[in-house]
């Protein structure tokens, strides 16, 4: 078991198509891996993206991608982390 399904909070994974050190398949995997315990999660494949230039290859679309996510993330604080229904007055 792998620590990507305990973790509850939301999570991206920005993953390179092309990435020469960490496999696609990995993150894809992690991915998988999380939909199970996190509250919000988030896959984007960058086309052509290598490990280290991945933020400069994704262009607008990676950049919209975080600011999407962000939104999303910050949503999500007015859930609790457990499922729960949130209090009134909390």
């Amino acid at each position: 078991e792998t620590i990507a399904t305990k973790v509850r909070v939301p999570i991206l994974y920005i993953v390179g198509e092309k990435d020469e050190i960490v496999p696609t398949s990995h993150g894809k995997e992690l991915y998988e891996r999380s939909l199970k315990s996190s509250i919000y999660t988030m896959l984007h494949l960058v086309k052509g993206g290598t490990h280290n230039e991945t933020w400069m290859q994704g262009g607008s679309k990676y950049w919209d991608t975080m600011k999407m996510f962000l939104s999303q993330a910050l949503a999500c604080r007015s859930r609790p982390l457990d499922g729960s229904p949130k209090e009134k007055g909390e």
